[in-house]
C-alpha cells in the first residue's frame, strides 16, 4: 500500500519541472504588386523538311537551331520564346513550366511533341530550372527554348500550341 506522504508528494511535485518552453519565429513578406508575366516573342521553331525519319529540332533560349536529319530549311528563322516577368524589385520567385506540350496541326488532324524546355534568366545571366529574381525595378526577362519531335509519318501543315509558364513569389 503507498503511504499517503508519499502519494500527497507525488500530487504537489511542482510542475513547472516538468514543463518547457519553445520561441516561435513569426514571419511575413509583404508584397505591393501581384506577379506577372507578359509574353513579348513566340518559340519558332521554324520551317522543317520531313522525310518520314524521326526528328528532333532543338531552339536554344537564344534562338540557335540545331537538329537531326538535315530537316532544317536555314532559309527560314527560329526564334526563342520571351516573356517578360514583373513584380516587387529585389523579389524571389519560382517559374514552373511543364515538362512537355502538344501542339496540333491546324489545318488537319496530327499534333507534335515539344519538350526538354530550356529557361534563361537575364538577371542571374544563367540557364535556371525553378528559381529566378527580379531586378531593382521589378523586372526580369525569360528566354525559352525548346526540342520538336517529329515522329515519322507526322502531316504536313501548320502546328500551333501553348506552353503554360506558371510564376508565383518566393
Amino acid at each position: 500500500m503507498i503511504n499517503k506522504a508519499v502519494l500527497a508528494l507525488i500530487f504537489f511535485l511542482p510542475l513547472d519541472l516538468y514543463a518547457n518552453s519553445a520561441t516561435l519565429l513569426i514571419k511575413a513578406k509583404v508584397i505591393k504588386n501581384a506577379i506577372t508575366a507578359i509574353p513579348i516573342q513566340k518559340l519558332d521553331f521554324g520551317i522543317i523538311k520531313t522525310n518520314n525519319n524521326y526528328t528532333v529540332i532543338n531552339v536554344s533560349p537564344f534562338g540557335n537551331r540545331s537538329g537531326n536529319n538535315n530537316n532544317i530549311d536555314y532559309s527560314s528563322s527560329s526564334y526563342a520564346g520571351i516573356t517578360k516577368i514583373k513584380g516587387d524589385p529585389n523579389t524571389n520567385y519560382k517559374i514552373n513550366i511543364p515538362s512537355s506540350v502538344i501542339f496540333n496541326n491546324v489545318e488537319n488532324t496530327g499534333s507534335l511533341v515539344v519538350d526538354k524546355f530550356m529557361v534563361w534568366s537575364k538577371n542571374l545571366n544563367k540557364t535556371i530550372t525553378k528559381n529566378g529574381i527580379l531586378d531593382d525595378k521589378g523586372f526580369d526577362i525569360l528566354n525559352i527554348g525548346g526540342s520538336l519531335n517529329i515522329a515519322p509519318n507526322s502531316k504536313a501543315g501548320n502546328y500551333k500550341g501553348f506552353v503554360n509558364i506558371s510564376i508565383s513569389y518566393n
